[in-house]
């Protein structure tokens, strides 16, 4: 990686830095989510098979993937990243004529106010997401206690 030659080099790299960071969290959480519903999913389908009857505790399993699900939905839901708006920049530079000077000063402006409003997004994704885990894990530990109890009688 070269190094910055002056503080704007630096700020146009640390934004794309920044943004890069918040979309590998989004996918991140994204993927966890995900993989968690499978699981839970994947979990409730086996005790399902070897159920003769749905009783209490495998309803409260039944719940709990229904809420994974619904917590898996709402964080993909989130996804909203901003991109800085390169077009409209190029437009408003162009109906202003400015300089070159201008016109970078303009695209960091975009890049950096991207970056400040993808910052609640990113961090709402991160926080559902570890809910919708702890969630996903009650229901593995329910579903687990379940087979457990079934296999014992």
């Amino acid at each position: 990686m070269a190094m910055a030659s002056t503080p704007a080099d630096w700020l146009d790299g640390q934004s794309e830095r920044l943004l890069g960071a918040q979309t590998a969290a989004a996918e991140t959480a994204r993927l966890i989510v995900i993989f968690s519903t499978g699981v839970t999913a994947a979990l409730l389908v086996a005790a399902l098979q070897v159920a003769d009857d749905v009783d209490g505790l495998l309803w409260v399993a039944i719940a709990l993937c229904a809420a994974t699900v619904a917590l898996a939905v709402h964080v993909v839901m989130q996804d909203r990243l901003r991109l800085p708006n390169h077009v409209a920049v190029l437009e408003d530079h162009a109906a202003r004529q400015g300089d070159a000077d201008d016109l970078l000063s303009d695209l960091r402006v975009a890049a950096m106010t991207a970056v400040r409003s993808n910052e609640p997004v990113v961090s709402a994704m991160k926080s559902w997401s570890l809910r919708q885990l702890a969630v996903a894990m009650a229901s593995w530990a329910t579903t687990l206690v379940w087979l457990l109890l079934r296999a014992a009688t």
